[in-house]
């Protein structure tokens, strides 16, 4: 029998993922949102974490720059935003396998919050609390493999979000 390469796990040219990274990826994402009222609280959770560890991220927010973390719970506001940023969160992964549409995506992304003063630095803390985010929340489902997919994801991601929020800042 011929060998096709479809039995091998070889990098995508544009994410630099294998499709096992991606599918475990995928999987542990799927945990995340399996509905859209809990992918919404999951949201709201992170952002609370997020915030928790670096507070004065929150004043770069500004229908929320201001209120209390209790307040945060509950704040329409919050679940509005946690939910556009699951979304947006998802529309990425749900291309992993569309490099082109993907990388659309994330320059639409980069370039949108340079005029907000999200940073590249802004993301790459974003990242941090998010694996740890997801590291608290999946458990046993969080393993090795599945982090390393995630960490890889996100070099990509982040690589060009940075570039896209730097050109807008050049623009500007």
């Amino acid at each position: 029998m011929a060998d096709t390469g479809a039995d091998r796990d070889v990098p995508d040219e544009v994410t630099r993922l294998t499709p096992k990274q991606k599918l475990a990826i995928r999987k542990s994402w799927s945990l995340v949102r399996p509905t859209a009222k809990q992918m919404q609280q999951n949201g709201v959770d992170f952002f609370l974490v997020f915030f928790t560890a670096h507070p004065d991220y929150q004043n770069l927010f500004k229908k929320l720059k201001g209120l209390s973390m209790d307040e945060l719970k509950t704040s329409g506001k919050m679940r509005a935003h946690a939910t556009l940023v699951m979304s947006n969160l998802s529309s990425v992964l749900d291309n992993l396998d569309d490099g082109d549409c993907l990388v659309d995506l994330l320059q639409k992304i980069g370039a949108d919050h340079q005029p907000r003063h999200v940073t590249p630095e802004h993301f790459e803390n974003l990242t941090i609390v998010l694996m740890k985010f997801l590291e608290d929340k999946l458990g046993s489902h969080f393993d090795d493999f599945t982090k390393n997919s995630w960490t890889s994801a996100f070099k990509v991601v982040n690589q060009v979000i940075k570039e896209a929020n730097l050109d807008k800042a050049k623009e500007n």
